[in-house]
């Protein structure tokens, strides 16, 4: 064991909260599964993170669970629920979003565990959070005792007092994920 990251499955992951972001990959595809799907890689445009990437596959079957996020997706840039999904792409690619994500307790290709995000929700419009810091990151991973809690996103308030589309007004809950 070399350090707490090798030990516990720590990697990259950046906190929970909101970036900003560029798309800089939208593509239909079929995964391994033959499930047709949207591809995203989104980068992180400004902050200590910059030039970080996420990744996420947004499903276009309607009868496959999570396909209401892709709906949400196109609803949150102004398209219509009835989207044309390589017209989406092509469209969205190279806007600047922001994105919400969380920071989960997952498995690598071997099934170990790794930290890793998620992108949970999408947004046209800045929501007017704090974007997470390197100084975040370094108070998440020195919990006491190794143990990981998921962090809920960032503690700053709204400038506007909105709540961006798939948001959730509820306080984000502390829940123990990895026990020591």
């Amino acid at each position: 064991m070399r350090n707490m990251r090798d030990a516990k499955g720590f990697d990259n992951a950046r906190p929970a909260g909101w970036y900003p972001v560029v798309f800089e990959g939208l593509e239909s595809c079929t995964s391994a599964a033959g499930n047709e799907q949207i591809k995203v890689t989104a980068a992180i445009r400004e902050g200590d993170f910059m030039n970080g990437k996420f990744w996420d596959y947004l499903p276009l079957d309607p009868e496959k669970a999570g396909s209401i996020r892709t709906t949400k997706f196109a609803v949150a840039f102004g398209k219509d629920p009835e989207f044309d999904d390589e017209e989406l792409c092509s469209e969205l690619l190279g806007t600047e979003a922001w994105v919400k994500v969380s920071r989960k307790m997952g498995k690598d290709q071997e099934g170990e565990p790794k930290m890793e995000n998620r992108i949970q929700v999408y947004s046209a419009e800045d929501p007017g959070e704090a974007t997470p810091t390197k100084e975040d990151l370094a108070r998440i991973e020195a919990k006491e005792g190794g143990k990981f809690v998921e962090e809920p996103a960032s503690k700053t308030t709204k400038k506007n007092g909105a709540t961006p589309l798939g948001a959730s007004k509820k306080p984000a809950l502390k829940t123990q994920s990895r026990r020591a």
